[in-house]
């Protein structure tokens, strides 16, 4: 989870882009020896936020929808622009997804009833579904507009302390095979 938050921050700063479609399916983990390294996929809905010259994108007053509607930011609902917190809000959902493996939105089809579902849920709600660094996490997003850029040390923080105490450096996650089992 932290090198994902790393790498999305470094391609904010490095790349100028907003990935746009922050979702689990768009996330892989490399193979030995990169069995470490988290990768994104599908660059498809990518759009550049910065010029080279380091000047933000002037915000758009209606945008078209750009996203996966299930961890889409509400900005997205509302047709606005996205910004650097965009991708991060659609990284939070995803976590939530992976953690207690649905969204409490899963039920709904029609994008209008989740809009109006991500609209109205409340910090304490997810507070009981999560880790409580994840409703840090969520403060902090709730208070960025359009050309704000996240906290990425206080993100990175907060994730940090999602993992276990003292875990070994080397330790094999789930999805890691040894590397002599690897033909």
């Amino acid at each position: 989870m932290v090198d994902l938050t790393r790498n999305i921050a470094i391609q904010k700063i490095f790349c100028y882009i907003i990935f746009q479609d922050v979702k689990p399916s768009n996330i892989c983990i490399g193979l030995h020896p990169h069995r470490r390294t988290i990768y994104i996929v599908d660059f498809g809905m990518a759009r550049q936020y910065r010029f080279d010259d380091g000047v933000v994108r002037k915000e758009r007053y209606y945008a078209g929808f750009r996203g996966t509607v299930r961890y889409v930011s509400v900005t997205v609902h509302e047709r606005r622009d996205q910004g650097p917190v965009d991708d991060f809000w659609s990284l939070f959902y995803s976590l939530v997804e992976l953690i207690q493996g649905s969204l409490p939105w899963s039920a709904f089809v029609e994008p209008n009833e989740i809009a109006k579902f991500k609209k109205n849920v409340i910090f304490d709600e997810f507070g009981r579904l999560v880790p409580k660094e994840m409703e840090t996490v969520m403060k902090h997003l709730s208070q960025l507009h359009y050309h704000q850029i996240p906290n990425y040390e206080l993100l990175t923080t907060e994730f940090n302390k999602m993992l276990p105490k003292n875990m070994p450096e080397d330790l094999q996650y789930d999805w890691e095979t040894a590397q002599n089992d690897i033909n």
